[in-house]
């Protein structure tokens, strides 16, 4: 007997849920009756025999036979110890009643049909009582079964499937002997395989296929199983290949689902995307297969296809909030802020954590009015959080520029309140941006009096000392700051600005390049170590590594854009430096000199004079330097 592996946890699963690898759908048995069913048939005939045995055999001559027993006890002359012992105490013969009519001898054990029976009546008894151990031992003496005892297939998979919906590693045992009973059943072979991967049983899965395959060479339900079990296994390769070796007409959605994801997971997205396709065209409402097409698509830049399928996944009763997000977000890529508006009314009513986050992407887009009603209308509510009021100030300020209207929306953050450090900083961040770098001083200490000291006032005052010209008490500032908290990188990218500004850019470049080394996730060291780099005409291919991987982590960021398109400039990739360059360009609404003038040596580089001549002209009224860019100008005239 297989050995008992735990019990599973119920799950619920709604009525007609199609899930990849289960196929529930694909050999349900039509017209067979169910393991209810059949349980109480075989209750009522063990209860008709019962009766029969009990009246019908007997009780007809009961009256005729009692009556001649106890005569004979009468008229016997022998003690009761030599009569002749009662039937019952036979221990063979039947005692004939009348005609063919027999009483059988009492049995102590159950034959081989009874204790089938039995089982059958045992596995149904255990799944209403949630007993999987009795389920599983009912299992064993079931898989003996032989002709018109053996447990019809569609039994069996109705037993798995209680298990596999329960998640439970019983499957496997219960599986393993329905696959004993019935060892050419595909269904089963496919059920046993599904559990085993499920359980982390992957080369056993594999072998159970792999001997299916065997005696069935080339089947597709077979190799869409073995690709999914080696999907699971993370052997991305293998698995196309066994996909792919599956005929194209042959291939269901499931399978052009698992081959889209196995492609992507090798990063050929491109393939994957068409493959997604087919499998959202067979089953438009895998929900699974529409999100990947969506993620694929916005991975490839098919922005417009994206919407169309987080759209459709929009329609579900169970959407996540994050699919309204993303709809936002792409509509807003595609500057299209009305739409993006109706796709965010569409989500949560009352989830302040979602509208934040929408708030949020029409503020990074620079759509400040649709942002500033968003979050108005949450600060309207008797439980507004806290968070609103920061957003609100940041906003507002960024919005017109009206620093008094900012910190209004500032204090009404109660100095008692979880955000009140958080509304002192904002406080005097606001204030240094607005140049009152006095006030912002006077901020910061007060927040030095009200809190415990931080790293984030620290760096910030050595900003305000430095914007005051006060270049030596800056540099003070942030390497005391740093002594006290040797871990801020923050603190050390201060230091490092600082000293860049400084003229002391060895210096500076050494702090970056630490900072990299404790957090290579730290873009705005990645940025400047790569910048300095390609600036310097030096290590082009460390500094491109860098660069990429500043523009990853922190993407649609203009000035690592711009790097990365210096970079490719003086390593020669004229195609990407034009890519990059432009796309900082269009990221920028200061007209940044610096990143105009980059964009004209570029187009000068690719032969595209006019090009380059329209940067130049537009660098010149924001340059420092305007005698070079003159010269540049007069060059191409």
């Amino acid at each position: 007997m297989d050995t008992v592996l735990g019990a599973g946890t119920p799950h619920d699963n709604p009525q007609g849920q199609v899930r990849p690898g289960h196929h529930t759908g694909m050999y349900a048995v039509k017209n067979a009756p169910s393991l209810p069913t059949l349980a109480l048939a075989i209750l009522l005939c063990f209860l008709q025999t019962g009766l029969l045995t009990a009246c019908g055999g007997c009780s007809a001559r009961h009256e005729e036979t009692g009556d001649k027993q106890a005569a004979s006890a009468k008229t016997d002359p022998r003690p009761a110890s030599a009569q002749t012992p009662a039937a019952s105490a036979r221990p063979s013969a039947p005692v004939v009643l009348s005609g063919d009519t027999a009483v059988l001898p009492r049995q102590t054990t159950l034959t081989q049909d009874a204790e089938i029976s039995a089982a059958y009546l045992t596995l149904m008894q255990a799944i209403s009582h949630e007993d999987e151990a009795s389920a599983v031992a009912a299992a064993e003496i079931l898989s003996r079964g032989k002709g018109e005892l053996a447990m019809p297939s569609s039994y069996w998979i109705e037993g798995a499937l209680w298990f596999m919906e329960r998640k439970s590693v019983n499957a496997i045992p219960f599986l393993r002997a329905a696959c004993r009973a019935l060892p050419d059943d595909l269904p089963l072979s496919l059920l046993y395989a599904e559990a085993l991967s499920d359980h982390n049983f992957g080369q056993e899965a594999l072998a159970v296929l792999d001997a299916f395959l065997a005696k069935q060479p080339g089947n597709p339900e077979v190799l869409m199983q073995k690709g999914i079990v080696l999907f699971k296994e993370k052997k991305n390769a293998e698995a196309i290949s066994v996909f792919e070796s599956i005929g194209k007409f042959e291939r269901s959605g499931f399978v052009e689902f698992y081959l889209a994801r196995a492609l992507m997971n090798l990063g050929r997205d491109e393939e994957a995307l068409v493959h997604v396709r087919k499998a959202v065209k067979q089953l438009p409402d895998f929900e699974e297969a529409l999100s990947l097409q969506a993620y694929l698509c916005e991975r490839t830049d098919n922005t417009r296809e994206a919407i169309q399928a987080y759209d459709k996944l929009s329609a579900s009763p169970y959407v996540p909030k994050d699919v309204f997000l993303r709809l936002v977000n792409l509509c807003l890529r595609l500057n299209e802020p009305t739409r993006a508006l109706e796709y965010y009314q569409r989500g949560p009513k009352d989830d302040t954590a979602f509208q934040l986050l929408a708030a949020s992407l029409f503020t990074e887009f620079r759509h400040y009015l649709q942002a500033e009603r968003i979050l108005k209308d949450i600060a309207g509510r008797k439980d507004a959080p806290m968070a609103v009021f920061l957003f609100l100030a940041d906003l507002t300020y960024e919005q017109r520029r009206d620093l008094e209207a900012s910190l209004a929306w500032l204090e009404r953050i109660s100095d008692n309140s979880d955000f009140a450090q958080k509304k002192y900083l904002l406080r005097a961040q606001l204030e240094a941006r607005a140049s009152q770098y006095e006030s912002s001083l006077a901020t910061i200490d007060k927040a030095g009096r009200l809190f415990a000291p931080t790293p984030e006032f620290v760096t910030l005052k050595a900003r305000v000392l430095a914007n005051m010209g006060k270049a030596s008490e800056a540099m003070a500032t942030a390497k005391e700051g740093l002594a006290k908290w040797p871990d801020s990188t923050d603190m050390a990218f201060m230091l490092g600005s600082l000293l860049a500004e400084n003229d002391q850019k060895d210096e500076a470049l050494k702090v970056m390049e630490g900072i990299i080394e404790k957090d290579n996730s730290n873009y705005l060291a990645l940025n400047y170590v790569g910048y300095s780099l390609a600036d310097a005409n030096v290590q082009l291919d460390r500094a491109i590594t860098l660069l990429t991987r500043a523009n990853t982590i922190a993407p649609n960021q203009f000035f690592i854009l711009d790097s990365l398109a210096w970079a490719h400039f003086r390593a020669g990739n004229l195609d990407l430096a034009w890519k990059y360059i432009r796309e900082a360009v269009r990221l920028d609404k200061s007209g940044d000199a610096e990143i105009l003038e980059h964009y004209g040596d570029i187009a000068l580089a690719r032969g595209q004079r006019s090009e380059a001549r329209e940067a130049y002209r537009k660098a010149l009224a924001n340059s420092a330097d305007k005698k070079s860019l003159q010269q540049k100008i007069d060059s191409l005239k």
